[in-house]
Formats: structure tokens, C-alpha cells, sequence
């Protein structure tokens, strides 16, 4: 079983060159602001309409391999002070997938989640936030510390991400109907290490270079900072944050817990949506008694009929509450 206070979740690095464009000044609040002069400028690549090669950042959703089908898009988040930024081309994230992946076939003979990828790789957008990372800090707490005074809002960092991100897309429109997007964010603290979509909601956060607060832990050392092609707590956190996102556990499970978003199922300890050893263990399993959220008999919504599997599924269900409808397929 893994140790909590050595491993936590995610991996990462820092961030790239700022890219280019202008915008009313914003204060670290997220206020607009009528700039004197000159206004702010904030990095991003002018010309957008050609796909950035692989293995070179790309600032936009390259053209899909699996157009019209619902699919997770991975979104490397910076702040507009973050440095080196590489995470999103040093085949990091690629892996930390491709492991995911690899334990959900094992798990559910040989189903996959889809993943938007670009000439069959994993397509990854580096996203710059307009806003420095004391200002997201300030922005938190501003917004949310009446929710949250013992950590300064911190509870709710991945509700100031999704504003920011929701907020540039309004600018410059980088997500798609269908998608939800794992955002892999460089932030020095988080509450947790990783944190699903809410109902209604498309991000799914990932703090891979944070200090996770509630585990008093670097999030880095669930990865043991390298990658050696075995999978562990960074790959186990992905997948119970998507299978979340995707709504499970959810009320109609047997053992429904926490919420009715966890299970607590005695004859399954390892059950990585459940609240005893979970996706803390060595080996975590998918529902293997099949009475929780995968195959079962219940009269509830099934993670086997998600669209978002590849194959698809030959009945496809997408429980309430996954997506707001304009955000679904036609």
C-alpha cells in the first residue's frame, strides 16, 4: 500500500514563454481595468490556424482523430509568471495517461477512456492564465475564503482555475462541446493533489508540482519524480478523478458513501472509488462485484455505458449532471 505521506498524486514541472495578446489590464482579483497606455500583454502565438507539430507546444485544440465523439482533452494550465514550462512535451503527462489507460483495460477487459489525440498522440494545449500565481492565491481567497477560513479558500482553488480557464475561453475559445479536460495546472499549493468536474462543471485539476495541504505532502512524490514506466498513486488518482467526472459512485450504488460519491464495500477494500485503502493500494480494483458502478445489474446509470469509453459502448448513457447541455453532443 502506498504511503500517504510520500505519495499524494500528480507530477509536473513549471511553464513556458508568456504568449501574446491584448487584453484590458486585470487585477489579481480578476477585476478589469482600464489600462493608461499601453495594455497588458499576455503571450500566446499569433498565428493559430496551423496545428503546432508534435513534440512543439501547442496553444490550440489540434484537428481531432475522433471528431463528433466525446473525449477527455489534456490542457497544460501556466501562470503568466511560471518558468519552464515542459511538462506537456517531455512525455510526462503522455505517460501518466497511457498507465491510466493501461490499468482501466486490465480492469475492465481491454476498455479504455477516450482521449483526444492529434496523428493518434495525445493532443495537449498549453494554456497561459493572464494572472501570476500570488494573484490566483488572492483571487481564491478573495472568492472563496468565506467558504473556506482555515485555508484561505484553498479548498477551492480548482473552482478559481475553472473561472480563469472558463473566462479565457471567452476570449479565445480553446474548448470544445463534448470534451471534458484534464487540467494539469503548475501551482506551488493546492488543497489536494487532484480534484474532479462537479456536476455541471468540465475540468477535472491536477496540481502536479503542488504542496498539497490537506496531506501535508508534494504532490511530485507520487511520481517519484521520474518516469520509469510503472504505474502508481499518479495514474490510480487520475482515473478515480475521471471516473467522477464521468458521475460515480453516485446514489444508486449498493454501498454509496460520503455523499453517495464514494463506496465503502467490505468484500472490497481496493475498490478504487471506495474510502478504505482505495486508490491508495498497491493494486487498486474496478467494482469487481459489479454492484457498485461498473456492470452491474442496478436500476442507476452504468460506468460501462459511458460514451466517453472506447470501444463505445453499444448503449450509451450520460448520467445527469455530466456536462451542462450545451456543453453535450448534438
Amino acid at each position: 500500500m502506498f504511503k500517504l505521506n510520500r505519495y499524494a498524486l500528480i507530477l509536473f514541472l513549471s511553464a513556458c514563454q508568456p504568449f501574446s495578446y491584448h487584453v484590458t489590464a486585470v487585477d489579481q482579483y480578476g477585476n478589469t481595468q482600464k489600462a493608461e497606455g499601453t495594455p497588458t500583454e499576455m503571450p500566446i502565438p499569433t498565428d493559430t490556424a496551423t496545428p503546432s507539430p508534435l513534440g512543439q507546444h501547442s496553444y490550440t485544440d489540434r484537428i481531432d482523430d475522433h471528431p463528433l465523439e466525446y473525449q477527455f482533452h489534456v490542457l497544460y494550465v501556466i501562470n503568466a509568471d511560471t518558468q519552464n514550462a515542459v511538462r506537456d512535451i517531455d512525455g510526462s503527462i503522455d505517460e501518466n495517461v497511457k498507465l491510466m489507460n493501461e490499468w482501466f483495460s486490465s480492469q475492465s477487459t481491454g476498455t479504455t477512456f477516450r482521449f483526444d489525440t492529434y496523428q493518434q498522440e495525445l493532443d495537449i494545449t498549453l494554456v497561459t492564465l493572464p494572472i501570476t500565481e500570488a494573484g490566483m492565491f488572492d483571487y481564491v481567497k478573495k472568492q472563496y475564503s468565506q467558504h473556506d477560513e482555515r485555508y484561505d479558500g484553498m479548498v477551492f482553488l480548482h473552482d478559481g482555475l475553472e473561472d480563469w480557464l472558463e473566462r479565457l475561453n471567452q476570449i479565445r475559445p480553446f474548448m470544445q462541446t463534448g470534451k471534458i479536460y484534464v487540467a494539469y495546472y503548475e501551482i506551488s499549493k493546492s488543497f489536494t493533489c487532484g480534484d474532479s468536474a462537479g456536476a455541471g462543471k468540465r475540468v477535472i485539476g491536477m496540481y502536479p508540482s503542488a504542496f498539497s495541504m490537506r496531506d501535508d505532502s508534494e504532490c511530485a512524490a507520487a511520481a517519484d519524480q521520474s518516469l520509469d514506466n510503472e504505474r502508481g498513486l499518479w495514474e490510480h488518482i487520475l482515473a478515480h478523478e475521471i471516473i467522477h467526472s464521468l458521475g460515480f459512485a453516485n446514489s444508486c450504488a449498493t454501498h454509496a458513501i460520503q455523499k453517495d460519491i464514494h463506496i465503502d464495500d467490505p468484500a472490497t477494500p481496493t475498490d478504487i472509488m471506495g474510502v478504505r485503502q482505495g486508490l491508495y493500494a498497491t493494486n487498486p480494483v474496478l467494482d469487481p462485484n459489479h454492484d457498485d458502478y461498473y456492470m452491474t445489474n442496478l436500476d442507476c446509470p452504468d460506468l460501462a455505458d459511458s460514451p466517453f469509453l472506447e470501444p463505445l459502448p453499444e448503449k450509451q448513457v450520460l448520467p445527469e449532471g455530466v456536462l451542462t447541455e450545451s456543453w453535450r453532443l448534438p
